[in-house]
């Protein structure tokens, strides 16, 4: 079977930063290292799950001590923080402006992650219209300006179920790349299950993260 991809799976005991840390090494380290995906002078942008302000203990968001160990095993092989930036664009419950990042920043937790590790969180609203002609379904795709400006986007998604899509993993974490509500406007555009799922599939393929 031609174009297979690489798939790396391993056991961590607990959301203690330690075991964190030394499971990710080891699950990035079967694909060859962080150092195959990313070096010192990358632009890198860490693109979790923040659907809304929620605190960790609600498993809808990304865990900032997950988020913090990608961080810190980053920074070990880069040597630097200083190209670092955590960004999303999260769902409309919370507006996609300062005062919602900063709402979001703070009940998730990462912006404890933020001063500890000493990365950047993103404030812009800004975004761009991108041509996409080579999708299946959508041809033009708006993206907040992080995503296009960095070098490499690590991806860090929740596993949690959906009502359209069953599971929201990997693919359906690119979602976050498209500015506020605009998302909505992409959820009328695309309300069949078929094509809403083909949307997020060329969302992926375009944004090609790590």
């Amino acid at each position: 079977m031609k174009n297979k991809t690489r798939v790396s799976i391993t056991k961590c005991k607990s959301y203690n930063k330690k075991d964190l840390k030394e499971a990710i090494n080891n699950c990035v380290s079967l694909l060859g290292g962080f150092g195959n995906f990313l070096n010192s002078n990358s632009k890198i942008v860490i693109k979790p799950n923040f659907l809304l302000a929620a605190t960790p203990e609600k498993a809808i968001t990304t865990h900032p001590l997950f988020i913090e160990a990608v961080i810190e095993n980053i920074v070990d092989i880069t040597g630097s923080n200083k190209n670092i930036v955590i960004a999303d664009s999260f769902g409309p419950a919370t507006p996609y402006n300062r005062t919602g990042m900063e709402r979001v920043y703070e009940a998730t937790g990462v912006l404890d992650v933020a001063k500890r590790t000493g990365c950047r969180l993103n404030y812009s609203t800004e975004y761009e219209s991108l041509s996409y002609r080579q999708g299946r379904v959508i041809k033009k795709i708006e993206v907040i300006k992080p995503i296009i400006e960095a070098d490499v986007i690590i991806n860090l998604p929740k596993f949690k179920t959906h009502n359209l899509t069953v599971i929201t993993g990997a693919i359906k974490n690119m979602y976050g790349v498209v500015p506020g509500f605009t998302k909505v406007g992409y959820h009328l555009r695309f309300a069949d299950i078929e094509k809403f799922w083909g949307m997020l599939l060329d969302i992926a393929t375009f944004i090609k993260p790590a």
